[in-house]
């Protein structure tokens, strides 16, 4: 019956020790997953937030459009434009306003709007001119274009009326066309002096116009191209070339702070290779000068507390029959053997008093008072 149970009991134990060791695992790996997709999802958004500012910074405006508003002199005796049509368009309010990006090339166009009126088709061709002038009115640049209607025999002209009568009835279309110039192609502008306005002028007295409008078209090439015609393209490569650094950093990063051995930081004093020293023999340094201080501080009280009572300097007084003097130092007596057999007088004094005659003292040279001093 023991055997069984013990053999349970084994199996019990083994089952147990695994479902820890798998929970123990499962947790780990759960962590480790968890923490993954955290830094793979950072790592996407981020890459797609730098394309962002990247082509915000990078591409320029497509296209800047003014409307123009054409002004002329009127006859008087006569119906009719007495002066060419001319405008002023205001590209930047201000001197420092950059409409134009620096070191992108640009087209510039005019859209005029014109009936298809027998004037309009008898006119035949006109020329369009327009001056870009900077803020101090210096012409900056200048172009001059020829346009006119386009050509419809009668009989494409009875057609088109006969099949879009209902529209032009109704007025949803008009028989007019949009004449497109170019009046100036790959314009660059100084960014040190900028373009703030245009002065269009049609050169024709006769000509007829609804309407008109500047547009300025930017001309890409390289990869501004690419970005503009294939944005999906571009920005799939931008991302993922993004996201591909990012992970190198990241691996680096990772692999610097888990799998590389702590190095200890060495702090250079001075200017010399032989003066660098890491903080561990710095730390040690200051703790044995620290140690070297503290022992010479006890060792200067012990041998304070170590003097006794007989060690103290001794006062003698001798009398050689004239005048009693005070002698500091048993040493400095003198010679004659008369005053040494002179009666004598020792007297003990505290170890301030020792200690003041010592400093007032040179050592080795006996200091002589008068009785008056030696009693105050």
């Amino acid at each position: 019956m023991k055997m069984p149970k013990i053999f349970i009991g084994k199996v019990v134990e083994d089952y147990r020790k695994r479902a820890l060791h798998f929970a123990f695992t499962f947790k780990d790996v759960l962590y480790k997953l968890l923490v993954v997709l955290l830094t793979t999802t950072v790592l996407i958004w981020l890459s797609v937030f730098l394309y962002g500012v990247f082509y915000y910074l990078y591409m320029p405006a497509v296209a800047h459009t003014r409307p123009v508003h054409f002004i002329f002199e009127p006859c008087k005796e006569e119906a009719g434009l007495c002066s060419f049509p001319s405008a002023n368009v205001t590209l930047a309010q201000r001197f420092k306003d950059h409409l134009l990006m620096r070191g992108q090339q640009y087209h510039v166009l005019l859209d005029l709007d014109m009936p298809e009126s027998p004037m309009n088709q008898q006119l035949g061709m006109f020329m369009v001119k327009i001056d870009l002038k900077d803020y101090d009115g210096n012409v900056r640049k200048s172009g001059t274009r020829a346009a006119m209607l386009r050509y419809r025999s009668f009989l494409h002209q009875l057609v088109y009326t006969l099949a879009f009568a209902p529209v032009l009835l109704t007025g949803t279309f008009e028989e007019k066309q949009l004449v497109t110039v170019e009046l100036l192609s790959l314009f660059e502008d100084d960014p040190n002096d900028p373009v703030t306005h245009a002065i269009i002028e049609v050169q024709s007295r006769h000509v007829q116009i609804y309407g008109a409008q500047l547009r300025v078209h930017a001309h890409f090439t390289g990869l501004r191209y690419l970005m503009f015609h294939f944005p999906v393209l571009s920005a799939v490569i931008g991302i993922a070339t993004n996201l591909f650094f990012l992970i190198l950093v990241a691996s680096f990063s990772w692999y610097h702070w888990v799998f590389l051995p702590y190095h200890e930081n060495v702090v250079r004093v001075g200017f010399d290779d032989a003066t660098y020293k890491s903080l561990e023999a710095r730390r040690a340094e200051l703790k044995e000068r620290m140690e070297k201080q503290k022992h010479m501080k006890v060792d200067s009280r012990l041998r304070s507390r170590s003097l006794s009572y007989d060690s103290l300097p001794v006062i003698e007084e001798y009398d050689t029959g004239k005048e009693r003097h005070k002698i500091e130092n048993l040493s400095s007596l003198p010679s004659s053997n008369e005053s040494l057999h002179q009666p004598r007088k020792i007297t003990r004094v505290s170890t301030k008093e020792a200690l003041s005659i010592l400093k007032d003292s040179s050592p080795g040279t006996p200091s002589f008072g008068s009785e008056e001093e030696r009693e105050g």
